[in-house]
C-alpha cells in the first residue's frame, strides 16, 4: 500500500474509533492494531495522537474547501445556486463522513490543544466570511448587520437534518433537501429584513474576527486569479506555457492529501521567472506560508 493510501487508512480508522470511543479513550496502540500495523510503524506516519487528530481535521476541511472553491468558480451558477450547492456539499460530506461529524461534536468542546483549536477557529472564520459574502450578494447590503444571525439559523437547520439522517436514520431526498432549506431560509431573511430589529450576535460572537480573515484567500483561489490574469500579459509563448504548467502542477499538488513542500517551492521558483507575476507570487507564497525570498 502506497504511503498516502496508508496514511488515509489510518486517518479513517482513527476517525471511526474517536467517534465511537472518544479521542481521549482511544490509544495509539488500538489504532495501530485496527490498522494491522505495529505501534512503531504508526508513529512513522504520525508523531503523536494530537497530530493525528489535527490531520483528521485538515483532511476533512480540505475536502470542504476544494468543493466550495469549485462551486464558487462556476460562472454558470447564480449566487443563490452557489449557496444552495454549498449547503448540498455540507450535507453530503457530513453524511458521508458521519464519523468525523460525530467526533467533531464530541471532541471540540474538551480539546486542550491550542494548535487544533486555532486551526478549527481559522477554518470556521473562513467559512463564515465565505457564506456572509454570499448572503450580501444575494439579499443585499442591508443583510450585513444580520449576517451572523442568518448564518446561525441556516447552519442550525443543516445540523438538525444531519443529526436526523445520521443518528435517527431518517430517509431524506438529498437532491431536494438543499433547495428546501434555502427556500425556508429566504422566508427567514425576508422576516429579518422586514422587522429590522437589533442583531443578536453581530458584535458578540468571538469567532467573527475580521483581522484573522483580512486579505487572506485560499491558495487555490489565488491560483485561479493568476491563471486568468496571466493570459492578459504579453509573454513569450514558451514562457506562458511553462507558467501555466507550473500553476496546474501547484493546483494538483494542493489537492493532494499531503502536499509536498519541495514540489510547491519548485513551482513557485518557476513562477519567479515571470517578473510581471511577482506581486501575485508573493501573495500566493504568503497564503501558503512559504518564504518567497528563498
Amino acid at each position: 500500500m502506497k504511503h498516502n493510501e496508508k496514511r488515509k487508512q489510518i486517518l479513517m480508522t482513527a476517525m471511526k474509533l474517536f467517534s465511537v470511543k472518544s479521542y481521549h479513550q482511544t490509544s495509539m496502540k488500538e489504532i495501530a492494531d485496527t490498522c494491522e500495523m505495529s505501534k512503531g510503524s504508526l508513529y512513522i506516519y504520525f508523531k503523536s495522537k494530537e497530530e493525528l487528530l489535527l490531520q483528521i481535521f485538515k483532511y476533512y476541511f480540505q475536502l470542504v474547501d476544494e468543493q466550495m472553491i469549485f462551486i464558487d468558480q462556476d460562472d454558470h451558477l447564480s449566487l443563490k445556486e452557489k449557496l444552495t450547492k454549498t449547503v448540498e456539499v455540507q450535507l453530503k460530506l457530513a453524511i458521508e463522513y458521519h464519523e468525523f461529524y460525530r467526533m467533531q461534536m464530541q471532541e471540540i468542546i474538551g480539546l486542550k490543544s491550542d494548535v487544533i483549536k486555532e486551526y478549527i477557529r481559522t477554518k470556521n472564520v473562513e467559512q463564515t466570511e465565505w457564506l456572509k459574502n454570499y448572503f450580501i450578494g444575494i439579499y443585499g447590503s442591508e443583510i450585513e448587520p444580520y449576517a451572523l444571525d442568518c448564518l446561525l439559523l441556516l447552519t442550525g437547520m443543516i445540523s438538525a437534518f444531519i443529526n436526523l439522517i445520521t443518528i435517527e436514520k431518517l430517509s431524506v431526498d438529498l437532491a431536494y433537501l438543499p433547495r428546501f432549506l434555502i427556500k425556508k431560509f429566504d422566508f427567514l431573511v425576508e422576516g429579518i429584513l422586514k422587522e429590522k430589529g437589533k442583531p443578536i450576535i453581530n458584535d458578540l460572537w468571538p469567532i467573527h474576527n475580521k483581522e484573522l480573515f483580512e486579505e487572506k484567500q485560499h491558495p487555490l483561489v489565488i491560483i485561479k486569479e493568476i491563471k486568468e490574469s496571466i493570459k492578459k500579459i504579453s509573454l513569450d509563448k514558451n514562457k506562458l506555457k511553462e507558467a501555466l504548467q507550473s500553476l496546474e502542477i501547484l493546483e494538483h499538488e494542493l489537492m493532494e492529501m499531503e502536499p509536498r513542500p519541495a514540489m510547491i517551492k519548485g513551482m513557485l521558483r518557476n513562477l519567479a521567472e515571470v517578473n510581471e507575476l511577482e506581486a501575485a507570487r508573493e501573495k500566493l507564497s504568503q497564503a501558503l506560508n512559504i518564504d518567497s525570498s528563498y
